[in-house]
């Protein structure tokens, strides 16, 4: 009995299979470049560096100058309060701007504290048109009714002339670096005598809060005293920070002479030239 021939329908094992078709697979890592067949995905903002699309120039902001520079004032203090002075003058001098800052800083704050203290106490009844107006409030019992001596008008524009007058008066004292500088054959901008002067307006920073806090509170004897002692720091910290200035005007180039002559002399002008505004401005209202 004879069986079917199957070999025509039993594969043969030695034949080739053609290979099939295969699909692109995107690259990945840091060498995704384009390949034929391969349409890369379209890589959004924020991708690490060497992968942004051709002709994409990512955007870096800048930190603000104003927010830079305040950040620095807590280092500036440290430095000041453990005898760095070396790191000091190299803190002020990492931003561009931290001496336009401070300076707009210290007139603002000293100009809210003064005109707080005039409505605060006799003296700062601007509201007198005359002498004999003043005499009279003051001999009545004006003040002693109400917790400010001003309307808030009367007290915007005292506190607005005083921050003109103090960065007019620090701009004064800048030239007056500046000029000190130069006739010991050292030349520097304005913004840079701004600079050097921020190292005497930061001990007096740190004085103000203290003493908007003791003109707030009620006239009393232990107001009196902490005053004094307002008073008396206050005197400290413009010593540390004229003795600060000097150190500075002096480190700033080498000199053939010493700048402590027109140092002492242009700022007794510039301490004149201050008073006399301060008194025809405010004698002005």
């Amino acid at each position: 009995m004879s069986t079917p021939d199957n070999t025509d329908n039993t594969p043969n094992v030695d034949q080739p299979v053609p290979p099939m078709p295969q699909q692109p697979v995107p690259p990945m890592g840091p060498e995704a470049v384009a390949q034929p067949g391969y349409a890369p995905q379209q890589i959004y903002v924020g991708a690490p560096e060497g992968q942004y699309p051709q002709g994409y120039v990512p955007q870096v902001t800048q930190p603000n100058a104003v927010t830079v520079s305040l950040k620095a004032v807590p280092r500036t203090l440290g430095h000041i309060w453990h005898g760095r002075t070396g790191q000091l003058f190299a803190t002020i001098s990492e931003h561009r701007m931290f001496g336009w800052v401070i300076v707009g800083l210290y007139a603002l704050s000293a100009a809210f504290v003064i005109a707080t203290s005039f409505a605060r106490s006799v003296a700062g009844n601007f509201s007198a048109r005359s002498m004999d107006d003043l005499i009279y409030r003051i001999g009545s019992q004006y003040h002693y009714n109400s917790y400010f001596s001003m309307t808030f008008g009367e007290w915007l524009s005292v506190f607005i002339v005083l921050a003109i007058i103090s960065l007019v008066s620090a701009i004064l004292r800048a030239i007056a670096i500046l000029l000190t500088l130069k006739i010991r054959g050292i030349s520097v901008t304005l913004s840079r005598s701004v600079t050097l002067y921020t190292v005497s307006l930061l001990p007096v920073l740190l004085i103000l809060p203290f003493a908007l806090l003791v003109t707030l509170l009620p006239t009393s004897g232990f107001s009196i005293f902490l005053t004094l002692i307002v008073g008396l720091f206050s005197i400290a910290t413009a010593m540390i920070g004229e003795f600060l200035l000097y150190v500075g005007v002096n480190r700033e180039g080498r000199m053939a002479k010493s700048p402590v002559i027109p140092y002492v002399w242009l700022t007794i002008a510039w301490a004149v030239v201050s008073l006399i505004l301060n008194v025809l401005i405010l004698s002005s209202f």
